[in-house]
């Protein structure tokens, strides 16, 4: 250093210093090579209102340079650089411009934020010297008239401070702390894990995590090299890790079931693939898995396949998807099926396997068949009812459902099966009474809708001697009307004044004998 560089040098730390006290600032002089800057400057709270004085009051590290030139470019150690950077307060660096005279014409005043803090960090991590080495390379750093103090005054400085940092230190540091422990890291890829001594069972666990067929797995033994900025750091011991699956998922296959000669279930999903692929591993330890939110299905290395379906009995299900799911449940478990799933994946050839029917017991197929059945019936009543697909069903609902939809719609289509009923007339019509026709209204609650009909029934009737009633065999069923009702307007529907519409528009027949029940519940 030629002497005209340590006189500015000198007479630019004592410039700081006046700014510092024209600004109401207290400076203490640090220890350079120890610290990585020249000054720290702070204010003490004691002109704070009373309900301040837990806040602080300004508080910065700042490095000095002085110098004749105007190319607007230093050259810092990257020492220096990484302690500005890395310290939690705000820092900053102040150039004086001298031109060659005794005082200086101008001052610039760089502050380290979030953006010169990450391209800091960056330049160290990619050091070919080694932080150790860090006092031996350098970085260069420019600025310019936006930086540019407008006087050498204690005001503008302290105004300048403020600009850049605010007044709530706190709040700045706690930002620049997250900055710092996130800056450079790729969310995709955070870091290498070195696992010692891992035994098979802990590798087919692990396995199992990373493709998404078991929640976590805690391992012994292990190193973690952070990845910052691309570079790897150092292996750092750690006494036990926790992995667990990654919770977030894209779509990147499609997978169909199809069964032969049946084109009626052939059925498409969306899925996301996990796979743990590695040369070094035997077949029976490489795997793939193939998740939806229907089933999941790990293929091994060996050509083994896992498959495993996932209905969820409690959780509501729009009707057409919950159909749709469990005829694929039941085919896949009836006897001497064989399921053709086909995957394709982004970017991948296409994969094709064949699944023979999944073997149980005889009670629990005719559980599915009684499921399966019963959706089919309520989908019959759905389309005969016009109610579209808003309906939402679990297979818990279909418990209060078994055979009930069946019934019903057979009343619907005309099916008698012998139905008697038995009624009171008064004694004067007794005599010339033959046959009858009843019109009844007949109920069905399915989950948020109410399914009323009026049938008309028609039939032969006999006279039960010793008692004023009637045996009625119904001959003939017919629909005089139909309505779903949505059970949010349940309140708005009158009944009454619905079946006095309804008796108007019929006509009446000589001889017929025509009543109303209230509701007939299914």
């Amino acid at each position: 250093m030629d002497n005209r560089e340590q006189i500015i040098g000198y007479a630019g730390e004592n410039d700081l210093e006046r700014l510092c006290i024209f600004s109401n600032l207290t400076s203490e002089k640090a220890d350079k090579d120890k610290n990585g800057w020249d000054f720290e400057v702070y204010s003490s709270n004691k002109h704070q209102k009373f309900s301040d004085l837990h806040k602080s009051g300004l508080n910065f590290k700042i490095q000095v340079k002085a110098t004749d030139s105007q190319k607007r470019k230093i050259q810092v150690k990257l020492f220096n650089l990484r302690a500005l950077a890395s310290d939690p307060y705000p820092t900053f660096f102040i150039i004086f411009e001298y031109d060659s005279t005794e005082q200086p014409q101008r001052a610039f005043l760089i502050h380290i934020d979030h953006k010169l803090q990450e391209k800091i960090l960056e330049r160290v991590q990619k050091s070919t010297k080694g932080v150790e080495n860090l006092h031996k390379s350098t970085m260069s750093l420019t600025y310019d008239e936006t930086q540019l103090l407008k006087s050498l005054s204690g005001k503008v400085f302290r105004d300048k401070i403020e600009e850049y940092i605010g007044t709530d230190i706190q709040e700045y540091s706690k930002a620049k702390i997250e900055n710092l422990q996130n800056c450079g890291v790729d969310n995709d890829d955070t870091g290498l894990i070195n696992l010692t001594n891992l035994s098979e069972e802990n590798l087919s666990n692990l396995i199992d995590v990373l493709i998404g067929v078991k929640e976590d797995i805690t391992l012994k033994s292990a190193t973690i090299q952070e990845k910052r900025f691309g570079v790897y750091d150092n292996p750092k011991p750690i006494s036990s890790i926790q992995v667990s699956t990654p919770k977030s998922h894209k779509n990147d296959c499609k997978i169909s079931f199809k069964w032969k000669n049946d084109l009626l279930y052939k059925y498409t999903f969306e899925g996301y693939s996990l796979g743990f692929v590695d040369k070094s591993l035997p077949d029976y330890q490489n795997r793939l898995a193939i998740h939806s939110d229907f089933f999941s299905l790990v293929i091994s290395g060996n050509k083994t396949i896992n498959f495993k379906i996932d209905i969820d009995n409690c959780k509501e299900y729009k009707f057409s998807e919950l159909l749709k799911r469990w005829s694929i449940f039941k085919k896949m478990h009836e006897p001497n099926s064989e399921t053709t799933v086909r995957i394709k994946k982004q970017g991948s050839k296409e994969i094709k396997m064949r699944i023979d029917s999944i073997s149980v017991s005889e009670n629990e197929l005719n559980e599915i068949n009684k499921i399966y059945n019963t959706l089919y019936s309520l989908k019959s009543l759905k389309t005969y009812f016009e109610i579209d697909d808003d309906l939402k069903i679990s297979i818990q609902d279909l418990a209060q459902h078994f055979d009930k939809p069946k019934m019903y719609y057979a009343l619907l289509k005309g099916e008698c099966h012998a139905l008697k009923f038995e009624f009171t007339l008064d004694k004067t019509e007794k005599s010339n009474l033959e046959k009858a026709v009843t019109i009844r209204p007949f109920v069905y609650d399915l989950k948020n809708f109410r399914l009323l009909s009026f049938l008309r029934f028609e039939g032969g009737v006999n006279f039960l001697n010793g008692m004023d009633r009637y045996n009625w065999n119904v001959e003939k069923v017919e629909v005089v009307d139909r309505i779903a009702i949505n059970v949010d307007n349940l309140e708005d529907f009158n009944l009454k004044e619905y079946k006095e519409h309804l008796y108007q528009s019929l006509d009446a027949i000589e001889g017929e004998v025509i009543f109303f029940d209230g509701y007939n519940y299914i």
